[in-house]
């Protein structure tokens, strides 16, 4: 099973000294990994509106696709995603914390979401981690 795109890394943001964040060009299919302690940061350089796709759980609470809009120069700062909703509920073949424990029906067993853009000329991203976690599922 392979993987839909490239998986942007993690960036730490420091309560002390922030993040100086590197950013990745978009491609138009990425994934990251998800705690629901992440933001994304896209800057859109190019000349025209882009879309940006977040792929939902479809056994989640989550009802669509989340989609938002970035104009022709601006960015945006998106998230945090809580995992429920927006992690897929498949297998992930790369799952870092060992055996993929057995979850409900309609639960995430990933924590890499999907991320899809309409257009990547001159588009780039950044997905930045929040300290000590932003959401956490109780």
């Amino acid at each position: 099973m392979s993987l839909p795109g490239p998986t942007l890394p993690q960036q730490p943001v420091s309560p002390a000294v922030g993040v100086a964040a590197v950013y990745s060009a978009a491609q138009p299919v990425m994934t990251f990994r998800n705690g629901g302690d992440c933001l994304l940061h896209i800057k859109n350089g190019g000349g025209s509106t882009l879309t940006v796709t977040l792929s939902h759980n479809p056994g989640s609470e989550e009802s669509s696709d989340r989609q938002f809009t970035v104009a022709a120069g601006s960015e945006i700062l998106i998230g945090p995603f809580p995992g429920p909703d927006f992690n897929p509920p498949t297998p992930d073949p790369n799952w870092p914390y060992g055996p993929q424990p057995a979850l409900p029906a309609g639960r995430a067993y990933s924590d890499l979401c999907t991320l899809s853009f309409s257009t990547t000329a001159s588009v780039t991203v950044a997905c930045l981690g929040l300290p000590c976690g932003a959401y956490h599922e109780h």
